[in-house]
């Protein structure tokens, strides 16, 4: 029988926590929510033809957290990016 993924939680500093049927955490699927939704973003203007000539740059945009605080947006020496409450 397969596993289930049964819950999933968005907390407020940008981290998930992802639990199957029994409790136990799924660390594969634990990503930040808000790192991958600037993924989405960016992926969706490349691939949706509605949305050719926007741009997005997280760096460049004002991000807002669910309690209303801002986010900074910054790379990180791998390339990547990473962010913080402001």
């Amino acid at each position: 029988m397969p596993k289930k993924v049964n819950r999933i939680f968005f907390f407020p500093n940008g981290v998930t926590a992802v639990f199957d049927e029994n409790g136990e955490q799924i660390s594969e699927l634990q990503e930040p929510w808000l790192l991958k939704f600037f993924e989405f973003v960016q992926d969706s203007l490349v691939t949706n033809a509605a949305l050719s000539g926007y741009t997005f740059d997280p760096k460049d945009s004002e991000i807002r957290l669910p309690d209303g605080k801002r986010a900074a947006v910054f790379d990180i020496p791998n390339g990547e990016l990473n962010w913080r409450p402001l």
